[in-house]
């Protein structure tokens, strides 16, 4: 669920970006998901963030999907769907001011 966001961050800082992007969307996201605690006796900041994140999109439409038979998916798939859609525009938009990496002389030869 983390992969395009974790893909903008490699395309500026390599390889080790995954780990913010793991603290970020992981950390908060799996209390914001309203899975394992109401998400009426959290913060209120992982109320705003419960309307966000893709990690509390995929728990609510799991849950949707077995227990209401899928009355509120769609709004959670737009959530999917905006992640990655800005997703894709900002790669492309990266890769066409900067271009990937070239591949490794070793790498290319195989």
């Amino acid at each position: 669920m983390w992969w395009p966001a974790a893909t903008i961050f490699v395309r500026f800082l390599g390889t080790l970006a995954v780990l913010p992007v793991i603290a970020v969307l992981m950390f908060l996201g799996v209390p914001a998901s309203n899975g394992a605690m109401s998400i009426y006796l959290e913060p209120q900041l992982f109320r705003m963030l419960h309307e966000v994140l893709p990690m509390p999109a995929a728990v609510e439409s799991a849950r949707s999907i077995l227990y209401f038979d899928a009355d509120i998916v769609g709004t959670h798939l737009t959530t999917f769907a905006v992640w990655g859609v800005v997703s894709l525009v900002v790669v492309a938009s990266i890769d066409r001011f900067r271009p990937p990496r070239a591949l490794a002389p070793a790498a290319a030869e195989s």
